[in-house]
């Protein structure tokens, strides 16, 4: 594990010295990649599987620097899966659509705040 986590920092360190701009080029190059993550600068290439033994291990690892485990492939559906992906998320609205009285300014219908009487 250890020798995973240094690969994964020292690439990414390769890419630029200042970490604003590294971390979101090995993003978008696939060098780090976060198992079911939804954020859209996630690549979503990579794969986890819980091995016999209960550890948490990666069955496919997509662009990033180091490798797959070759006991995916051997157990039984590549172990269990570390979790089942969740269902993309559709927007609560249509892009552009009116916003109704109440809405936040992100878009939530969340109940207005009651100011306090100081």
């Amino acid at each position: 594990m250890y020798e995973e986590a240094r690969t994964l920092i020292e690439t990414v360190l390769g890419l630029h010295p200042d970490l604003s701009r590294a971390l979101p080029a090995a993003f978008a190059r696939g060098l780090l990649d976060v198992p079911f993550c939804l954020h859209p600068d996630n690549p979503g290439r990579s794969r986890g599987f819980i091995d016999p033994a209960g550890r948490l291990r990666w069955a496919r690892t997509g662009a990033m620097p180091i490798p797959a485990d070759p006991a995916a492939d051997a157990t039984p559906h590549g172990g269990r899966p570390a979790h089942r992906p969740p269902p993309r998320r559709r927007p609560l609205r249509r892009p552009g659509a009116a916003r109704r009285r109440g809405d936040d300014e992100d878009g939530h219908d969340r109940p207005r705040a009651t100011p306090l009487a100081v």
